[in-house]
């Protein structure tokens, strides 16, 4: 079953390639930062609703079973802090220091994975396991400033935003390792999808409502809402169940090269030496999460 999970974890990274695409049509049509996160979650629990409709009330009958309360805490938390203020530290890093010093910045959240892991499950880090996350990181980093550090802005308040966001990436798979022990993974995170939707709701007005109606943007959001968020999301849940959370968040990565191949084949986008380079680099740390032969306990 293992095998289940790291399929389940690499589509969702690979799915996620298509966040830019989302974003940037959204953004061509008028909407800001705030409002893209809006009809994405939006979208997202609405389509995540009919799904769970067409699939003969699963969700009411799952909800009589379900004994710890505290659960729907979990859920709560997870679509203020790992949907909510992720889009919106991940904002407003890109305004403070653009958009490829805040993409390495929420590509840190693996690391935060990680040592949450340790913290609240006691989870074992091994050789193989740090150094699957290093070669990985690693290889994000050439993809993405193709090993140029002078690209990244070191602006201070946007470097703090953006490590806000990857705190808040980071703590996505230990929430939600809390709730799939007891709870469905896919109700889970459509529930998180509408609680993000509320909370977003407070940071937009009556205009952006308006827009949303607009057919252009109600197609785009449908996309954004359906592919990149809750298909992804729901395999990147699902995955967890099989294989360790640091595992899974380390091959969530994958969605910087998947971006970047969207972006040439879709966007006229170039790719030169170093981030073919970065995207190899980035494979072979996922193909490190694979080795589970015995291994000293480093951590």
């Amino acid at each position: 079953m293992h095998n289940l999970g790291y399929f389940l974890s690499i589509s969702a990274g690979l799915i996620w390639g298509t966040i830019g695409l989302s974003a940037m049509k959204l953004n061509e049509l008028g909407l800001n930062p705030y409002e893209i996160s809006f009809v994405r979650t939006l979208f997202a629990f609405v389509l995540g609703l009919i799904f769970i409709r067409i699939k003969n009330k699963v969700l009411i009958k799952n909800e009589k079973k379900i004994k710890n309360k505290k659960i729907y805490l979990f859920i709560i938390v997870s679509g203020i802090l790992c949907q909510g203020l992720l889009n919106i530290f991940y904002s407003k890093s890109v305004i403070h220091v653009g958009t490829i010093t805040g993409i390495m910045l929420l590509a840190t959240g693996p690391i935060f994975t990680i040592i949450f892991s340790k913290i609240f499950f006691k989870e074992s880090l091994g050789f193989f396991k740090i150094l699957a996350l290093t070669i990985t990181f690693v290889g994000a980093f050439l993809l993405i400033t193709e090993g140029n550090i002078q690209q990244l802005n070191f602006n201070f308040q946007g470097v703090i935003y953006g490590v806000l966001s990857g705190v808040c990436y980071g703590m996505f798979p230990i929430i939600n390792k809390k709730i799939i022990d007891q709870f469905n993974p896919v109700e889970a995170t459509i529930y998180s999808f509408g609680v993000a939707s509320f909370f977003l709701l407070a940071f937009i007005d009556q205009g952006s409502i308006i827009k949303i109606l607009n057919s252009e943007v109600f197609k785009a959001g449908l996309f954004y809402g359906l592919f990149p968020t809750l298909i992804a999301y729901i395999l990147y849940s699902k995955s967890m169940v099989y294989i360790p959370a640091t595992s899974a968040s380390i091959i969530s990565l994958l969605e910087v090269p998947a971006t970047a191949l969207i972006g040439v084949l879709f966007l006229n986008e170039s790719l030169g030496k170093i981030k073919i380079l970065g995207m190899l680099i980035i494979l072979t740390g996922i193909v490190c999460t694979k080795i589970t032969k015995r291994e000293k306990k480093l951590i």
